[in-house]
């Protein structure tokens, strides 16, 4: 019989990989396609197959541990919009950055306009803001060091921190 723990378990300890500080951060998400999925209040959306990239920030007690943690555990009451399409397909990887200042919506400037990133769930993840949304789609999976590199000639802090989110030998 093997050691592994089971998935719940894996999950749940991916939160001490984040620190339990301030700071914003980018999930990476590949899904299939996902015919009109309920997103809250927002409505239905019929969501292609690809690669979905979703930023946040992580302000409150406990930091990024605490909301990053939440986003990885399975079986969560579903209250931000990223827990619907998180109860459908999860997290590939996790980038963040700790940050004293609040660069979310940089970060989702630089996703949209830099990358091309699609928005079709206007107001995804950003109902607190002005941003059409911090949910993007993409066909392809992007470059996080394309990423960081552009966020580094804007002058705004780049990812400085990962984890790959092993999920069922995904």
């Amino acid at each position: 019989m093997n050691n592994i723990p089971p998935l719940p378990a894996l999950l749940t300890n991916h939160a001490f990989s984040f620190p339990a500080r301030p700071g914003n951060y980018l999930l990476e998400i590949q899904a299939p396609a996902l015919p009109a999925v309920k997103i809250g209040r927002l409505g239905r959306f019929d969501l292609p197959g690809g690669w979905y990239y979703y930023v946040g920030s992580a302000r409150g007690p406990g930091g990024l541990r605490a909301r990053l943690g939440r986003h990885l555990k399975p079986n969560k009451r579903l209250h931000w919009h990223i827990d619907y399409l998180l109860e459908l397909s999860p997290v590939k990887r996790v980038f963040w950055a700790e940050t004293a200042g609040n660069i979310e919506h940089d970060w989702a400037n630089l996703l949209r306009a830099t990358f091309s990133g699609l928005v079709l769930c206007p107001g995804f993840g950003a109902s607190d803001c002005r941003c059409k949304a911090h949910l993007f789609y993409f066909s392809e999976k992007i470059s996080i060091d394309q990423f960081a590199e552009a966020c580094r000639s804007e002058e705004v802090a780049a990812p400085a921190g990962v984890l790959s989110v092993s999920q069922g030998g995904q």
